[in-house]
């Protein structure tokens, strides 16, 4: 396993170097989180948005990146360093003024999930772009990706639907190159947050927020493919009560059917990172089976 793991990094990390068959969809790129990286690219996004925007080969554009560490946004397309909100707006005023010529807007959305406000507030402003423009988003190109792993993960499953991600996600990428790829949720964990200076987890109410939102959007326009931020924690069991637990679950239950990720409800395969959130997921794989009649396959990573 950690032969292929190894093989696997090696593949789009050295010298930035792409493995032949791997490519990036997005034809719009909004970088962002200090210690990203993306192999397309080719270098860490700590070295600068400017940078990493110079080293397009393909005319790609790259509207912006924020630094995860200061909670700034950079300056690239003269976007103001000002607050989210008026960051969201500028994206969508800058979208809408793309000269994409092709029928579907493709993007790469690669960002930090730690970030409560930036996260939610960036994928919205993209997809309302989208239907502001009337233009249509592209049902496999529309990937939000917390590292570069997660990245190489979403760019080698064609069945790709959802992915909600943390920082650890090689051993997620090795499994479902062993099994060929499936169409996967992944709930996301931030139990081990490395800044204390950030949220560990976002509240009930966040998250309901986000939730509602991602639903919303989903289910007018996306067709197809979607995402919704679920965070969870160490002390997740401790923090959140059977009910909460299941208006979680319905959240992500809901927005599965909206975005038609599982049509039949199969092949479901829920990851957890720790001890904690690996009972968190047993219950709503509980929850799961008992509304679609479908028990949903596990993966517990170590």
């Amino acid at each position: 396993m950690q032969d292929i793991i190894s093989d696997f990094y090696k593949r789009f990390t050295h010298d930035g170097a792409i493995a032949e068959k791997v490519s990036c969809p997005a034809s719009v790129c909004l970088f962002s989180g200090g210690r990203n990286f993306c192999p397309e690219v080719g270098l860490r996004l700590s070295f600068g948005a400017e940078a990493a925007y110079s080293k397009r080969k393909d005319g790609r554009i790259v509207l912006a990146r924020s630094d995860s560490d200061t909670l700034q946004s950079t300056n690239v397309a003269d976007y103001p360093k000002g607050s989210y909100a008026d960051w969201a707006e500028e994206i969508i005023s800058s979208i809408l003024q793309l000269p994409i010529k092709q029928e579907g807007v493709q993007m790469l959305l690669h960002t930090d999930v730690g970030l409560p406000e930036l996260a939610p507030r960036t994928l919205c402003a993209v997809f309302a772009a989208a239907k502001i423009s009337g233009k249509a988003i592209s049902a496999q190109s529309v990937l939000r990706c917390a590292n570069y792993s997660a990245y190489c993960l979403a760019s080698l499953i064609p069945q790709h639907r959802v992915c909600i991600v943390n920082s650890q996600t090689l051993d997620y990428a090795q499994y479902n190159l062993e099994t060929g790829g499936r169409k996967i949720i992944v709930v996301k964990t931030n139990a081990r947050r490395k800044n204390p200076n950030l949220s560990g987890r976002f509240s009930e109410r966040e998250a309901e927020r986000i939730g509602k939102a991602a639903l919303c959007l989903a289910d007018d326009y996306i067709k197809g493919l979607g995402e919704l931020m679920c965070e969870s924690s160490r002390d997740m069991l401790k923090t959140f009560s059977d009910n909460k637990m299941e208006q979680l679950f319905e959240i992500i239950l809901e927005f599965s059917r909206s975005v038609r990720i599982l049509p039949d409800y199969s092949g479901a395969v829920f990851f957890a990172e720790n001890e904690n959130v690996d009972n968190f997921i047993m219950l709503i794989g509980d929850k799961y089976e008992k509304k679609t009649g479908t028990r949903p396959a596990f993966y517990i990573s170590d």
